[in-house]
């Protein structure tokens, strides 16, 4: 958040959960490349994270009347950005392997292309919670509904 201070970031997520639309347009360029980023790591093409983005920014607008009081903006709307990222994901798989897509740049990049081309769409996004974003195995959970704490820690060992 790079304009608002938390307590105005606080004030017009409020008044934005109580049907004030101006609010919610006043909070979007604060968490836009946040949000972005987020998207990006799990969707690394610029126009479907774009897609993304919006779709979330979307949904966000169309939901905030629902969100708890106690809930942070930021962590709403970064839980919204998985899940959809995810769902577009799973809609269109972005990298099957080959050369032509991550050309290699190391002695046994291969290998690694490889063993990450043998992921499915799910395990690479739980990786890249974990590994990019710091993500636990419980809270990566909460975001991913078809895995537990437990399927993931195996997956990370």
């Amino acid at each position: 958040m790079s304009k608002l201070n938390e307590s105005n970031a606080e004030s017009l997520f409020r008044a934005a959960r109580n049907g004030d639309k101006y609010a919610f347009s006043k909070l979007i360029p604060n968490f836009y490349q946040d949000i972005y980023t987020i998207i990006f790591k799990i969707i690394p093409s610029e126009t479907a994270a774009q897609d993304s983005l919006v779709e979330t920014f979307v949904l966000a607008a169309e939901n905030v009347q629902f969100v708890k009081e106690d809930k942070d903006f930021f962590e709403w709307l970064r839980k919204i950005a998985t899940v959809v990222a995810l769902y577009n994901l799973r809609e269109k798989p972005l990298y099957n392997g080959g050369d032509s897509e991550i050309p290699p740049k190391y002695p046994g990049f291969s290998k690694l292309e490889e063993l990450y081309a043998s992921f499915t769409d799910v395990e690479r996004v739980i990786i890249t919670l974990y590994l990019e974003l710091d993500y636990d195995p419980e809270k990566i959970a909460g975001y991913i509904t078809d895995q537990t704490k437990e399927s993931i820690q195996q997956l990370l060992k």
